[in-house]
């Protein structure tokens, strides 16, 4: 999913002033100009229909999930959708590349 160009890293960045050590390698400064999973960006709610058919292709290929650059409302969602093409790994918890939504 988007790394450092999301509205999220942007907005953690450049509005929040968090994560001073990114400034350099995060150019945009608007996180509405920033990528997201969701169509109306971080406001939004409903994933992007290409998310979707990435999701597809990933759970095809048995592949692990990068949520780290995105909301925690964008993790929520992306990994409840992830669970219906089957993908279980993601990069959240790293020590066990398994994600649980309780």
């Amino acid at each position: 999913m988007p790394g450092i160009d999301s509205a999220w890293t942007i907005h953690q960045v450049h509005v929040e002033k968090v994560g001073k050590w990114l400034e350099p390698f995060v150019r945009i400064k608007d996180p509405k100009k920033g990528l997201s999973v969701f169509k109306d960006g971080l406001n939004g709610r409903k994933l992007l229909h290409e998310v979707k058919d990435i999701l597809s292709i990933m759970g095809e290929n048995n592949t692990i999930l990068d949520i780290l650059h995105i909301s925690p409302k964008e993790r929520e969602t992306i990994v409840k959708e992830a669970r219906k093409y089957g993908i279980e790994k993601n990069s959240f918890n790293s020590s066990e590349l398994r994600y649980r939504i309780c």
